[in-house]
């Protein structure tokens, strides 16, 4: 097992003494009918989908948006970056050439080099 679901089955066994200790039983108690398990899960059910509704109301979601964006925008930056080094890195006059044969997308290449360092 990963470390991910040893942590889950850890959580589960302190659930199970907590459980066992409030209420004096385990899962296997015989006492509840089908119908009480399922009433059961869905008060668990519905207690998850207020809890989603909750985090979704606190902004976390615009906060992961907006990080997505600057990371997109971060990972444009770097590209361009490494295509001015890769293109300052050019030693013969063949290369320059074609250096010399896209100047604008040299210039711009070099504005956003200019405005990561900025950043």
């Amino acid at each position: 097992m990963s470390s991910i679901e040893n942590k889950v089955c850890k959580k589960i066994n302190e659930r199970a003494l907590k459980g066992k200790e409030k209420y004096g039983t385990t899962m296997e108690r015989k006492d509840l009918s089908l119908g009480a398990w399922i009433n059961h899960l869905q008060e668990e059910l519905m207690d998850a989908a207020v809890y989603a509704e909750k985090i979704l109301d606190s902004g976390i979601m615009t906060v992961i948006e907006d990080l997505q964006r600057e990371n997109n925008k971060a990972n444009e930056l770097l590209k361009g970056a490494l295509m001015v080094f890769e293109m300052s890195s050019l030693t013969s006059r063949s290369d320059q050439k074609m250096v010399d044969a896209c100047p604008s997308l040299y210039s711009e290449i070099q504005a956003q080099v200019e405005r990561f360092k900025k950043n």
